[in-house]
């Protein structure tokens, strides 16, 4: 019968319910969601109560209707209670049915159906009406009109989901309707939109949080249009336009309250290509600057940028606020298609609130397009974020310089030197009269006394000179108060050189200064970041500065991360490790060349093991390596590696061992080689890798034929100090000083001699036999014979400094061939060696000791 009453067409006033299946506007006009204006509430109230009587009146005029077509509906309207409650005289309309209309005890389960669609009436009318009405329809209600969003789906599909406002009217829900079109046009227009989709209820997917969905497939998406519950844009989407998504729940036909939101489309891109492509980036403390072209295809539609910054490059970090950079503060790229720039800084017309940048610090910058509709200003898309990393170059505070280079025991002013003698003698030498100013130093118990001078406290480390020897600018005390004019440097390589020095504006020929200002006044800052999973070793190749200016090495990217190194004066501070792949520098700057730092550094795997100062280390060039004593160091520490590199490949390293007693007695070579040996295990190989070949072993070689100079083969060496078995030998180790001193030779091309068939030659050392060789040489020669041929090396003289210079003989064209003799010291008879190939290589080396010793002789020939 519920089939039969939804075919029945009823109109009144501005309502009109249609068949199942088809939405007609149920729109009461000029009515407003002000429920609380008493006359507006009045003028609804009485279109309800016109619908009622209009309905009441219909209903009367089928139930007098007792013939015909009519019939049969006038049978269920006489059993029906809830109509003839409608009917009746207390509801102010209308008449009753019929005075014999009573229930018929018989058919009570019927009327009970049957009144069921009035309940259905009633409730579709109050659910489609809701919304105007704007009260609670029940307990559970979610809204007058329930809620709605839309998502876009990767294959351009969009999927909906609609939260009905009640339990009760998704009872008496068939649907809804939906409509697609572009978002400013609300009328339908089947060449840009959609028109009105009908989805019964049947076809809603129901959901765990109460909500129902289904998805409207692409017009080129592929799938069977015919497919029952297929629903199908006529025309797909277009990439960069915005859409409004209508939704209108269907109450069996009754339009209810209509849900829309807005989605964008983005722009169809592969995964390869970014949104944003950024050009460059100029960071400052107090400005910001980068340049981006947009790829997206919907630069039109672009509308902000967002921007987060993230201090030291640290993405899992907090980060400063995100920035919201309207496109008012963009500025086009002369030349470049949908290329923009912004620049942010303090007296800039973009009025954006930002935080200036800390000086000499590297950021990451996350930038992300940000695209509205200009009516809603609503958010619609945001593109994928483009990381980018900065670092600030430079900070610049007031710096006092003066064009004075005065001797040590001289003072500046107007332009010349003076002697110190001057100073308070009573005549005023300098125009200004400061040489004869604070010169009451014979009660300086509250002032701070410089020479002959007497300066107020108040005055020390302000920022002037007022000593005429400037130390009261120049010491200690002012460590925490001195204004640097710094430089700032990002170093990226896996290995380099760094230099304080700096070239001056003056006369840097100048006899070395006392007193020179644009030294106290510099700094460099350095950040080297290497790969990562690697750590950065530091080594000192010189070092001299002032008392009061201090290097400062941080174990991270910035002055925040744990400062592990700090260091001044005319010592070089130990070889230190990074924990991660960054160090952070303050290295003191300077113009004169007394002064400065030079700082070499490289990269290796990074290694679990903790770092000991003074167990293990790096050395570029020359430097010193002391033996480490085992027995201060815990029982865990069973190895300290020091890594040597000569610098230039085409040099080569010398390891030479020394060693002091206590009372400042200096051993021999041999001695003191003696004494390592029985102190630490010492175990050199070629390079830097565990594959490298081992040119000294010292629990091979020991006691008096012990080695006191290594030579290398290539520019780097790596040396192992082991734990000793037996630590009893350890027990005068504070006794000695052991040490290596390390220094570089250069590599000279090799001297090649071809052997003709029967020809037979000599080689010998440098001036042999008219002079001794010279010290701290590498001289090679390479042999060939021919290809059947074997080499045969007489020996006929040799005499070589013990322990230090050496021969050796290879069998074959390189160093990696097998070493067949290794030969020092003196040999009184002839000996011989053999090769079994037909190429031989003669190494001579020496230390840089003075030597009487003359060198060898050797005749060669094939066999």
């Amino acid at each position: 019968m519920r089939r039969k009453l939804s075919n029945v067409l009823l109109l009144s006033g501005t309502y009109v319910w249609a068949k199942s299946g088809e939405m007609i506007d149920t729109t009461v006009n000029h009515v407003t969601n002000n429920c609380c204006d008493p006359e507006k509430y009045r003028q609804l109230q009485d279109r309800l109560d016109i619908l009622e009587t209009s309905v009441r009146n219909i209903v009367s005029a089928i139930a007098s209707q007792k013939k015909g077509p009519f019939a049969p509906i006038n049978a269920i309207l006489e059993r029906d209670p809830a109509l003839n409650a409608v009917l009746s005289p207390q509801n102010n309309a209308g008449a009753r049915i019929s005075k014999e209309s009573t229930v018929l005890l018989g058919e009570a389960k019927q009327s009970e159906l049957e009144g069921n669609a009035t309940i259905q009436l009633k409730r579709a009318l109050k659910c489609s009406l809701a919304h105007l009405l704007d009260v609670n329809v029940s307990e559970t209600t979610t809204s007058p009109s329930g809620k709605m969003k839309a998502v876009l789906n990767e294959n351009n599909s969009l999927e909906i989901e609609w939260i009905p406002p009640s339990v009760d009217c998704l009872k008496i829900s068939s649907g809804i309707w939906v409509r697609v079109s572009e978002s400013g046009n609300q009328q339908p227009n089947t060449s840009t939109t959609e028109a009105y989709i009908t989805v019964p209820q049947k076809c809603l997917k129901k959901r765990p949080n109460t909500s129902y969905s289904f998805i409207l497939h692409g017009s080129s998406s592929g799938v069977n249009g015919e497919k029952r519950c297929h629903f199908q844009l006529k025309n797909d989407l277009i990439p960069c336009q915005v859409y409004n998504v209508k939704v209108v729940p269907n109450y069996q036909s009754l339009k209810g309250g209509p849900l829309s939101t807005d989605i964008f489309v983005p722009p169809t891109r592969d995964n390869s290509t970014s949104t944003e492509s950024l050009i460059g980036v100029t960071s400052h403390p107090d400005s910001l600057g980068f340049t981006w072209r947009d790829n997206s295809g919907c630069a039109s539609q672009l509308t902000a940028l967002s921007l987060k910054i993230f201090p030291d490059g640290d993405k899992d970090a907090d980060a400063k606020l995100p920035i919201q950079i309207p496109r008012s503060c963009f500025e086009l790229v002369a030349n470049e298609t949908n290329s923009f720039s912004v620049h942010l800084s303090s007296n800039h017309s973009c009025l954006v609130k930002w935080e200036p940048l800390d000086a000499c610090r590297r950021y990451k910058l996350e930038i992300q397009s940000v695209y509205w509709d200009a009516r809603t200003k609503a958010n619609f898309w945001r593109g994928a974020s483009t990381m980018w990393e900065t670092f600030t170059t430079e900070q610049s505070y007031r710096t006092l310089v003066t064009s004075a280079t005065c001797n040590k025991d001289q003072f500046y002013c107007d332009g010349n030197c003076y002697e110190n003698s001057w100073i308070c003698d009573g005549t005023a030498d300098c125009a200004s009269g400061i040489d004869e100013l604070h010169c009451d130093t014979e009660q300086c118990y509250d002032g701070f006394q410089c020479g002959p001078q007497c300066v107020p406290n108040e005055k020390v480390c302000n920022g002037e000179y007022d000593c005429l020897d400037g130390s009261d600018e120049m010491n200690s005390s002012c460590e925490q108060m001195i204004e640097y004019s710094s430089v700032c440097y990002q170093i990226r390589n896996g290995s380099g050189h760094l230099s304080s020095q700096i070239t001056s504006p003056n006369d840097v020929n100048s006899t070395p200064i006392h007193l020179n200002r644009e030294t106290h006044w510099s700094k460099s800052l350095f950040l080297i970041s290497v790969q990562s999973n690697h750590q950065i070793w530091l080594s000192f190749n010189k070092f001299h500065t002032p008392e009061y200016h201090t290097l400062k090495v941080y174990d991270g990217l910035y002055s925040n991360s744990p400062l592990i190194l700090s260091h001044s004066g005319a010592t070089r501070p130990p070889s230190i490790r990074s924990s991660s792949n960054h160090l952070y520098l303050e290295i003191p700057s300077f113009y004169h060349q007394s002064y400065g730092v030079e700082v070499s550094y490289t990269s290796m795997a990074s290694t679990k093991k903790p770092f000991i100062p003074g167990c293990g280390g790096y050395v570029y060039g020359d430097g010193v390596i002391s033996f480490p004593n085992f027995l201060l160091l815990t029982a865990e520490i069973t190895e300290c590696v020091w890594f040597v590199e000569a610098g230039q490949s085409n040099r080569a390293t010398v390891l030479k061992k020394s060693s002091l007693l206590s009372n400042g007695t200096k051993l021999t070579n041999i001695a003191a080689a003696s004494q390592m040996d029985l102190h630490s295990v010492m175990i050199v190989s070629d390079g830097w890798n565990s594959s490298g070949e081992v040119l000294y072993d010292s629990r091979i070689a020991s006691g008096l034929q012990a080695r006191t100079v290594t030579y290398s083969i290539s520019h780097k060496t790596t040396i192992r100090f082991l734990r000793p078995e037996n630590q009893t030998n350890n027990k005068d180790h504070d006794n000695w000083n052991l040490s290596l001193n390390v220094s570089t030779m250069h590599i000279p091309e090799y001297a090649v001699v071809n052997m003709t068939a029967g020809s037979s030659g000599t080689i010998k050392s440098p001036y042999f036999p008219v002079l001794p060789y010279e010290g701290n040489s590498d001289f090679r020669w390479n042999i060939h014979a021919d290809s059947n041929s074997t080499i045969r090396l007489l020996f006929a003289f040799f005499d070589t400094q013990e322990g230090s210079d050496y021969i050796y003989v290879y069998d074959g064209p390189t160093m990696n061939s097998s070493l067949i003799l290794e030969k020092t010291g003196t040999v009184s008879s002839p000996f011989t060696v053999h090769s079994s190939t037909n190429e031989v290589l003669v190494r001579f080396v020496s230390d840089d000791d003075f030597t009487l010793h003359s060198g060898f002789l050797a005749l060669y020939s094939p066999v």
